[in-house]
């Protein structure tokens, strides 16, 4: 089995359902999508998902993120999300997975 095909199927698993909308495109996929947090000296435990400030990370399965682009939007449990950072990362050479940041279109908004 591939590299691909794992990360697929445990995103699958542990992800969430979410739709990448582009300039041409508009795709449901089962994808990683929770803050990114910042490193401090105390120690917290955190549900995923309890922090809504600052960028989120992103991890699609290849075959669905492979089409994303900085600026895209995606629509997770009703939020909108923009892209601000897309990377397709390979294992020895062939494609995985894609990885990126984004922040909450709302935020975009307020402070553009």
């Amino acid at each position: 089995m591939q590299c691909r095909q794992v990360i697929a199927r445990l995103l699958h698993q542990c992800g969430r359902k979410m739709y990448l909308e582009g300039a041409q495109q508009q795709k449901e996929m089962f994808a990683y999508l929770n803050p990114v947090r910042e490193s401090t000296n105390q120690l917290g435990f955190y549900e995923p998902g309890v922090l809504q400030e600052g960028s989120w990370l992103f991890l699609a399965p290849w075959d669905a993120g492979e089409a994303a682009q900085r600026g895209d939007m995606l629509i997770a449990d009703g939020e909108n999300f923009l892209l601000e950072r897309v990377e397709k990362v390979y294992f020895q050479s062939e494609p995985a997975y894609v990885w990126g940041l984004a922040v909450r279109k709302q935020e975009v908004q307020e402070i553009g």
